[in-house]
């Protein structure tokens, strides 16, 4: 298993590598450089949300996947 300090180094990394290609994208559509870290800053934002949602849902649905059938009321 490996350890938390590894997977949050391998987090980062893979965040770096989805802001760069997305600044790539939008730069080869648009031409625009402020208009792409401004398309860029906004869609790295929603997708931080989401996935924290994504993430409490998760928590809040692995009782119900596992078998037992009381929702978890502890705050994580």
């Amino acid at each position: 298993m490996e350890s938390r300090k590894i997977s949050l180094l391998k987090a980062i990394s893979y965040r770096i590598i989805c802001i760069i290609s997305m600044l790539i994208v939008t730069f080869a559509l648009t031409r625009d450089v402020n208009q792409s870290i401004y398309i860029t800053v906004v869609f790295q934002a929603i997708q931080t949300i989401l996935y924290y949602l994504h993430e409490r849902l998760w928590i809040r649905l692995i009782p119900h996947i596992s078998g037992n059938r009381k929702l978890s009321s502890t705050k994580q």
